[in-house]
């Protein structure tokens, strides 16, 4: 469940037009009642606010309606403070005179009512600026889950042909050499791609799916390494009720292949650690590497994979992830540690 969902009475508090201009005119009628006129009888207070209001109301609804976004909303601050100091004068002095003709009050004093339309409208141009910051506020976030959403489904588009690139050649190489694994690997592989398929468009799947096409994929992958080649895949908890974005471990695991072992004939060794304990996720891939190679000739540590990676992680899970690769001589290491937020 994202924020914004969390949020969604705040959100509906947020655009409640009708609700902000009924607490509005409650709290500025009650401060007037309970500050000043509670002692008076009830037909005089009906005959007061009815005024009041009906000259009030009009400036209000023109000063945040007509004057705030004609001016304010758009930088001109000099003008809109001109124009409400105006629109103050002017509505203190149809007031003053309402009352004195309608016989409400004998002799009113127009300081006092220039304060107090004064503070009225301070207060509705406050609320409607407070109103309008709270609503960026959330359609701000609500551009930000869409902007993410839209860029997470491109990054994992980019994990499609990159794993089957990896894929079809070595498919490729056993074609050429008329293996007889090649139909099983066409068999995986069509496995491989059909999960692929499946979680495309999903946020979330099972931690097991994952865990059982990470598993897929090294089959295929041990079909074209030599008989005493040391690959092994260990997993630990309980995964089927533990959900995780899908293909975010998959990378690792190419990378080891493809950069590590995939060029080796002898002392290949893999080794693939996946842990579960209560929402922590802890997944391993270690692997040997050409004793040829100089580590700084390899492109394992900054491949498209692993960019990718890095972008769908803080994309996703921000603040609750840490990836750490670790390269030496002889063997990469990877360290994934994901908090499972979203489980």
């Amino acid at each position: 469940m994202t924020k914004l969902e969390n949020n969604s009475f705040l959100r509906w508090l947020a655009n409640a037009r009708w609700l902000h201009h009924m607490v509005f005119w409650s709290l500025i009628i009650g401060r007037a009642y309970t500050s000043v006129f509670k002692s008076y009888e009830l037909s005089y207070l009906i005959e007061y606010f009815a005024i009041y209001l009906a000259v009030y109301v009009p400036q209000v609804y023109f000063n945040i309606y007509f004057l705030y976004p004609r001016f304010f909303q758009k930088g001109k601050v000099l003008y809109y403070l001109l124009s409400v100091t105006l629109l103050i004068v002017v509505g203190s002095f149809a007031i003053v005179q309402t009352y004195i003709l309608t016989g409400i009050l004998d002799n009113p004093f127009f300081y006092t009512f220039f304060f107090s339309t004064l503070v009225l409208h301070s207060l509705a141009t406050g609320a409607k600026f407070f109103k309008e910051g709270v609503r960026n506020y959330f359609t701000i976030q609500e551009l930000k889950v869409a902007q993410q959403t839209a860029e997470v489904q491109a990054l994992r588009s980019q994990v499609n042909p990159h794993f089957l690139f990896n894929t079809l050649n070595n498919l490729y190489s056993l074609t050429l050499k008329q293996s007889q694994s090649a139909p099983e690997v066409v068999l995986k592989l069509s496995e491989l791609m059909r999960y692929m398929t499946q979680v495309t468009g999903q946020p979330l799947v099972s931690l097991q799916q994952e865990a059982e096409h990470i598993e897929r994929y090294i089959d295929l992958e041990k079909l074209r390494l030599n008989a005493g080649a040391h690959i092994e895949f260990h997993q630990q908890g309980n995964l089927k009720n533990v959900q995780i974005a899908p293909l975010l471990m998959l990378p690792l695991v190419e990378n080891a292949f493809k950069h590590g072992i995939e060029t080796q004939t002898e002392n290949i060794w893999l080794e693939v650690a996946l842990s579960l304990q209560n929402d922590q996720l802890f997944f391993r891939v270690q692997n040997t590497k050409p004793v040829h190679r100089a580590v700084s000739d390899t492109n394992h540590p900054s491949g498209i994979g692993l960019a990718n990676l890095r972008r769908r992680l803080d994309l996703l899970y921000p603040d609750n992830y840490e990836l750490n690769i670790d390269e030496g001589e002889e063997r990469f290491v990877a360290n994934l540690w994901i908090k499972l937020i979203n489980s």
